[in-house]
């Protein structure tokens, strides 16, 4: 089997051998270019796991080569090279396809690690033998539509760069995020998930970036935010559209220079790998003057686009044999399987909630179901009740069927109450007993939840000992 290849496109014929040299030692097989067209000739002829390409060249720009890089259908990881270090030169690089930006001078070891991110990138691109590694996040499914989200998961693996990932509510963004930091060289480090849509405006800076002693009213001691504890790691900024306009500018700062300052306080590093997530169309909230253009070309230098259900339902199979698989032993014992006319119905339908619908469906229906089998008669309250009444009809949902499965007792009202208090406290098992965490995969505030759980009689033993300290005092 011969060796990857290595493209190195770089008319200083110094700096060419030195890059030569450093990817042979990587273990790759490096072939040069002196020009712009010595490099387009030699991406039509063979394949290569990586591209170094000057920005500089006799016959024209690094960066027309990334664009045309960017576009091919089993690209390379790209490296734009450069002798002068501007932030313009970083931003055009990233938005013209680069996956790396390299400052000269560099090191020998600098070039050989971004040549074994090429290979380990080439590893996980291979989107059928990936997909299995991807099931427990939560990740399945095998349609065109979804190999290209493994290939990109494992491209954004193997570059440590900011990460946009587009999608609509349920489609798996949070997912996405845990994969990309499991599968990069930051796995070891923590993971760790904000909703910014949770946090009242007031508390944004204070959450993010944390705040020194005496800070504000209520500052009686010094609290990290959640850059400095996600430090080593990767940083979720979930909902990202909903960041105040007047933090945006902070937020821009931390990306381009790798400084946070907490309120009241000095600039630290912050040795993080932001992983951004958004259902808002960001283009024309940047048009409308809503969000900042730069911040938006920052967090977008990888973007990865995760489709709705309705664009791949070849994939509704899969993925309700995964969710039957884990709800059906933990609700009844047992795994549950499909019928014939229930898959059918499954797959006609839209799903407008996405793979979190599904999900909410299913396990319903496992609740609900007669026997080990889900039938469509299982399935249709249950959708027809989402279709009409939204939210508050997956409630009534679930009431129904529990109550009619276990012969519960009780008006709709308690029901969904009992309903409300599971899916709490599986919040909450799933954040490790964390109410932050808990809040955040709720989509709701801390105080919210803590108000709740006191409502619903689940006290403050179920997230015993995980409370933060409160801003708000």
């Amino acid at each position: 089997m011969s060796e990857p290849r290595a493209l190195v496109v770089e008319d200083d014929e110094g700096v060419r051998f030195v890059l030569e040299r450093a990817l042979a030692g990587a273990g790759l097989s490096p072939r040069g270019a002196a020009t712009l067209a010595e490099g387009r000739a030699a991406l039509a002829a063979e394949s290569f796991v990586c591209a170094f390409a000057d920005i500089r060249l006799p016959d024209g720009s690094g960066l027309d080569l990334a664009g045309e890089i960017a576009r091919l259908p089993e690209r390379p990881l790209l490296v734009v090279m450069t002798a002068q270090d501007t932030v313009e030169h970083a931003i055009e690089a990233m938005r013209r396809g680069a996956d790396e930006y390299l400052v000269k001078p560099f090191t020998v070891a600098h070039v050989q690690q971004l040549a074994r991110n090429a290979l380990e990138r080439g590893r996980l691109a291979a989107a059928p033998a990936l997909q299995p590694e991807l099931a427990p996040f939560g990740l399945v499914g095998t349609g065109a539509a979804m190999r290209e989200v493994y290939k990109r998961i494992g491209r954004a693996a193997s570059v440590d760069l900011p990460v946009l990932v587009e999608g609509e509510s349920g489609t798996g963004k949070e997912l996405v995020a845990r994969a990309i930091h499991a599968f990069s060289g930051r796995s070891a480090g923590p993971f760790v998930a904000v909703n910014l849509a949770a946090l009242p405006a007031s508390l944004v800076e204070s959450e993010l970036y944390g705040h020194e002693k005496g800070a504000f009213t209520g500052a009686s001691a010094a609290r990290p935010g959640q850059f400095e504890l996600a430090r080593g790691g990767t940083l979720l900024l979930d909902e990202v559209g909903e960041l105040p306009g007047e933090l945006q500018p902070k937020l821009l700062r931390a990306l381009q220079e790798g400084e946070i300052a907490r309120v009241g306080g000095r600039a630290i590093r912050a040795d993080v790998r932001v992983v951004a997530a958004t259902n808002a169309d960001l283009p024309t909230a940047v048009a409308r003057g809503r969000f900042r253009a730069d911040l938006y070309y920052r967090l977008r230098v990888f973007p990865i686009r995760l489709p709705p259900l309705r664009e791949h339902p070849e994939d509704v199979p899969a993925l309700a044999a995964h969710f039957l698989r884990r709800d059906g032993p933990r609700l009844r014992g047992r795994e549950l399987r499909l019928s014939d006319d229930a898959l059918e119905l499954l797959q006609r339908h839209r799903w407008p909630g996405n793979v979190r619908e599904l999900e909410n469906v299913l396990r319903a229906a496992v609740v609900a179901a007669a026997d080990l089998v889900v039938g469509a008669a299982d399935l249709r309250p249950l959708l027809s009740s989402a279709a009409d009444a939204g939210s508050q009809g997956w409630q009534e949902a679930f009431a129904r069927a529990v109550r009619e499965r276990l012969g519960v007792p009780g008006d709709v009202d308690s029901l969904r109450a009992e309903a409300e208090r599971i899916v709490l406290s599986e919040a909450l098992s799933r954040a490790g007993g964390n109410q932050v965490r808990a809040a955040a995969l709720l989509g709701m505030h801390r105080n919210s939840l803590r108000r709740r759980m006191d409502e619903l009689g689940l006290g403050r033993a179920a997230g015993e000992g995980a409370a933060e300290p409160d801003p708000e005092g």
